[in-house]
């Protein structure tokens, strides 16, 4: 199973994680990608996008949470190993 790179583990970087965070979840680089603003109320002072939070490896995909690169370590995540991602993990 591939693992997180350790250098994420200090600087207490986020990865991304799709589904349930647990033993054998699949922990993506993260980035975000600009989103129409569904929730914004015609006339209203809120933007007309936001940034939502993907994988690197789907930056058109479902929006995934962030968890830091230790927590999702310590319960079991695997690290993606797409190009975008981790390739050498």
């Amino acid at each position: 199973m591939p693992k997180l790179p350790r250098d994420l583990m200090s600087g207490g970087l986020s990865v991304a994680v799709r589904g349930q965070l647990g033993p054998d979840a699949i922990a993506h680089r993260h980035t975000t990608d600009k989103r129409p603003n569904t929730r914004r109320v015609v006339g209203s002072n809120q933007p007309v996008q936001v940034s939502v939070n993907v994988p690197a490896c789907d930056p058109k995909g479902e929006p995934s949470p962030l968890y830091s690169a230790a927590w999702a370590d310590h319960k079991g995540a695997v690290a993606c190993t797409e190009q975008a991602c981790f390739p050498d993990a």
